[in-house]
């Protein structure tokens, strides 16, 4: 059986495109690979499809020339950053990194409504195929590519180097960590219980509270113990069989022989008696924890509390601007301090993303257009420029296309920025409150909505307050706004265009 791999992946590598236009990403030729390609592998055609087994000569080849099974870090690295078999290797690498990332992308980005593939690819496509800099291996950066490779060579696993690296790809924790940040957790409930720590377990269950309508409160310290003992279970017998047999893939859901073999653990080392069908049940429970606990790591809070004594919810309310003496001075200017800092790279990231919700907007039949968004708005919103004069700028698009498909489009990116940096800013200071304790009983104060109306106003008056003015004097230009300024910065690289 042949498989969809090509002989010229090892003398190709897949970078990222630096316009930042387009896919995101670019396929080059490296001369010294196809150079070794062709003294080495004559019998091959680089354009037929290869077998498993032969793709498995290649790189056992490629791998025994290198000589790094026993080799150190800094020896390993040189070797594979010097040799031009370890160039191959690499090449062939970047392929299966990005498919890995453009599956990631197809399951959970929502059609690019959460996030685009150029945002997700230079967390792990970042090997441009080059000697990396001759300097100490902790001060030079060490590509992605490096890292699986060196783990393969050193676990030696059944699977083939392919799969490996969609493998890896995919459990990257910077990836891991961006998704997260998204609200997207991937991890399956098995390979949650597989990598969380006994200890984290109790912590989690001791002292984490969610808040939102479903929220996991106080448990007691026997629904502790005994999520303690299932997980102990679910290590010895689950975990302990995926050691044993080598398996480093996808967490597959426990057999029936494995449960029954937890039960009986359980039964003889904490007399625990429970049925299959609890048991899975309540793994699911101690997983679904787990996961909210990870979300909330890098999700902001919900706004709404739920009170415990009545059902209902109720708000917080952090004094106004002119009730901070409830705060001690030096906490007022910690978060004055805290606002200026954070200000200009929160709003930075929120223009960034505030075209993406742009370009969303935008209707299938016209996202043939969706490159032409931010040259168009660099022309006519930063330079002011007329349709025609724009035209004459920005090749292949016609005033018909600016007037009715990306001009209507100008007013959202503003309220999508606005939005955005509301919501990161109240996360920011949401947490400062909690972490610095600036209010000693947050339950017992009803402070969230009104931190959020004053955080509305900062925004407005910080960077939107001459768009505001512009509105009711009946302008359109945007110039003197903090928004403005961060906006024709971040759209500079389209002069040249």
């Amino acid at each position: 059986m042949t498989k969809t791999i090509l002989p010229n992946l090892y003398e190709k590598i897949v970078v990222l495109n630096p316009s930042g236009v387009g896919k995101g990403y670019e396929i080059k030729k490296v001369e010294r690979a196809q150079k070794y390609l062709d003294e080495n592998f004559t019998h091959l055609n680089r354009h037929s499809y290869i077998s498993n087994q032969q793709d498995k000569e290649i790189q056992d080849l490629l791998l025994k020339s290198l000589s790094i099974e026993e080799s150190s870090q800094d020896l390993f690295i040189d070797i594979l950053n010097n040799s031009t078999e370890g160039t191959c290797l690499r090449c062939y690498i970047s392929h299966f990194i990005l498919l890995a990332c453009q599956e990631r992308f197809k399951r959970f980005s929502l059609g690019g409504q959460r996030f685009q593939l150029h945002e997700l690819l230079p967390i792990v496509l970042n090997d441009d195929g080059k000697s990396l800099r001759s300097v100490g291996v902790k001060e030079r950066f060490i590509p992605y590519s490096f890292q699986i490779l060196q783990e393969y060579i050193k676990r030696k696993p059944r699977t083939s180097l392919d799969k490996w690296v969609s493998m890896k790809t995919k459990q990257s924790d910077a990836i891991e960590r961006f998704l997260l940040e998204l609200g997207i957790c991937t991890d399956s409930d098995w390979a949650i219980l597989n990598a969380t720590k006994l200890t984290q377990l109790e912590k989690v269950f001791r002292e984490f509270h969610l808040f939102s309508p479903n929220a996991i409160q106080h448990l007691s310290e026997p629904e502790i113990q005994r999520g303690r003992a299932i997980l102990q279970s679910f290590h010895e017998i689950y975990r302990g069989d995926r050691q044993k047999n080598r398996q480093y893939g996808r967490c597959e859901p426990p057999t029936e022989n494995q449960l029954q073999r937890m039960i009986e653990y359980l039964w003889a080392t904490y007399q625990i008696k429970i049925t299959p069908p609890r048991l899975i049940n309540e793994i699911k429970a101690i997983a679904n924890r787990l996961r909210d606990y990870r979300l909330c790591e890098f999700q902001p809070p919900q706004i709404k509390i739920p009170d415990s004594d009545n059902g209902r919810n109720f708000y917080e309310e952090i004094p106004d601007t002119n009730s901070f003496h409830k705060f001690k001075s030096e906490d007022e200017e910690d978060l004055q301090l805290l606002l200026s800092e954070e200000l200009i790279p929160y709003l930075d990231k929120a223009i960034d993303k505030g075209f993406h919700d742009v370009i969303n907007c935008l209707s299938s039949r016209c996202s043939n257009l969706a490159d032409y968004i931010k040259p168009i708005f660099y022309f006519m919103v930063c330079r002011g420029m007329t349709q025609k004069e724009t035209v004459k700028r920005v090749k292949s698009i016609t005033q018909s296309q600016i007037s009715r498909q990306i001009k209507p489009l100008f007013p959202k990116h503003p309220q999508q920025v606005k939005s955005r940096i509301q919501e990161q800013l109240l996360h920011l200071i949401l947490n400062k409150v909690r972490r610095w304790r600036i209010v000693e009983n947050p339950e017992q104060l009803d402070y969230f909505n009104n931190l959020s109306s004053q955080i509305e106003v900062f925004v407005d008056q910080e960077i939107f307050s001459s768009i505001e003015k512009e509105k009711q004097d009946g302008k359109n230009s945007h110039v003197n706004s903090l928004y403005f300024e961060r906006l024709c910065v971040y759209l500079s690289k389209y002069e040249e265009v």
